[in-house]
């Protein structure tokens, strides 16, 4: 017993049109693939030719070196910026993304005849370049893949290696002019220290002369010394002046030869306060500030010195860094001529074909048998067919 139309699943009825209509889908399907098929035989061939670069291992930069040599520099070195590998990668990644880099392709390998774009503005074939070749950092690996496309397998290899060669040669010409930026600057930065340092060193010297501060500490400390015992000698005369004044009177001749002792000493402590005693003692008086300006150009000429010798070793760096060779990139995995092309994706092509044809003719089965089955709608749909063939509106 056979079931009725009604009592059919909707899968059931699908099937069962198709069945019915297997021929014209199936042409459909052929047709759609066979096309397509001769389609990608007609389609330019697109080669690929890949290189991986490994970038070489970045250093510090030199206000880290110069940090490392100071106290604490350990501590103030980690904040300065770090070039590692991985923004090394980025920097050759930017180069090889590069306006200029480009620009010489574009003249190098003729890419205006090559790309049959002989008046069109180098904008225009820039953004067809780019669309050609890509440079992309692996984060994960540190690693630049670059990738040059082009309908020639031999063409797409020969730019390929033209990329990493004159990044090569971008690299070497930056990192040579760093080089020498930084052993100029450095050299200036000691020029200018010696004379500060040369200006420092004359002004202590007129300094010293004019004060007679040459050591602080020491002639302090004889200063006070000898006034001490002038201050002491000042005691005991006038401690002797009161005992002979007591037993003879103001008037005895051991009395007044004890007070004018009494007075030259006074006289020596008043010029010891006031003048110094000799060209090796200053004034008591000018000392506190005698010292304090000694010390000011002590501490100037110290960080002279300092600063003299810290820059001395990176002068003699910067000048080992602008002849040393600057290292070179490893390419990993050189580019080649490729053999298979990558586009168009034939199989995959033929393949979407065939399967929106049959989307397309099981679309056109179901409307067919519609049409057969639904009297009325095969009705409008003929009226509907007319008016469109008179160009009247529905």
């Amino acid at each position: 017993m056979t079931q009725s139309t009604s009592d059919e699943s909707p899968v059931m009825r699908f099937l069962l049109i198709l069945a019915a209509r297997r021929a014209m889908v199936l042409r459909v399907v052929f047709l759609a693939a066979l096309a397509t098929a001769v389609i990608s035989l007609v389609l330019p061939r697109t080669y690929q030719s890949v290189a991986v670069i490994a970038p070489p291992s970045g250093s510090k930069s030199l206000i880290s070196g110069l940090l490392g040599s100071l106290p604490m520099g350990a501590m103030l070195g980690g904040m300065a910026p770090d070039m590692g590998q991985e923004g090394e990668g980025e920097y050759f990644t930017v180069l090889l993304n590069s306006r200029q880099l480009q620009t010489e392709m574009i003249e190098v390998f003729h890419l205006r005849a090559h790309y049959r774009m002989p008046k069109a503005k180098i904008e225009d074939i820039l953004k067809r370049l780019g669309r050609k070749v890509s440079a992309e950092l692996d984060f994960e690996t540190s690693m630049i893949v670059l990738t040059v496309q082009d309908k020639d397998p031999v063409v797409a290899w020969a730019m390929a290696s033209w990329m990493v060669k004159r990044l090569e040669k971008m690299n070497h010409d930056l990192k040579t002019r760093k080089a020498s930026n930084n052993r100029q600057f450095s050299e200036r930065e000691v020029a200018q220290i010696r004379c500060d340092l040369d200006s420092l060193e004359r002004g202590m010297t007129r300094f010293q002369l004019d004060s007679r501060m040459l050591e602080p500490e020491e002639q302090g400390k004889a200063i006070m010394t000898e006034y001490a015992q002038v201050k002491t000698q000042e005691a005991v005369q006038e401690l002797k002046l009161r005992l002979l004044r007591q037993r003879f009177g103001d008037q005895h001749p051991d009395v007044r030869q004890a007070a004018q002792e009494l007075e030259a000493i006074q006289t020596q402590l008043r010029q010891s306060w006031e003048r110094g005693d000799s060209e090796l003692f200053l004034a008591i008086n000018q000392l506190p500030a005698a010292t304090m300006d000694y010390l000011r150009h002590q501490r100037e000429l110290e960080i002279a010195n300092k600063k003299l010798i810290f820059m001395l070793p990176q002068l003699e760096q910067a000048k080992l860094d602008e002849v040393n060779d600057v290292p070179v990139l490893e390419v990993l995995d050189p580019p080649v001529v490729a053999e298979k092309r990558i586009k168009p994706k034939r199989t995959i092509m033929v393949l979407t074909a065939a399967f929106l044809a049959f989307v397309v003719a099981s679309g056109l089965a179901l409307f067919m048998d519609r049409l057969e089955r639904d009297k009325a709608f095969a009705q409008s749909m003929d009226t509907v067919r007319r008016r469109l063939l008179k160009g009247e509106k529905a």
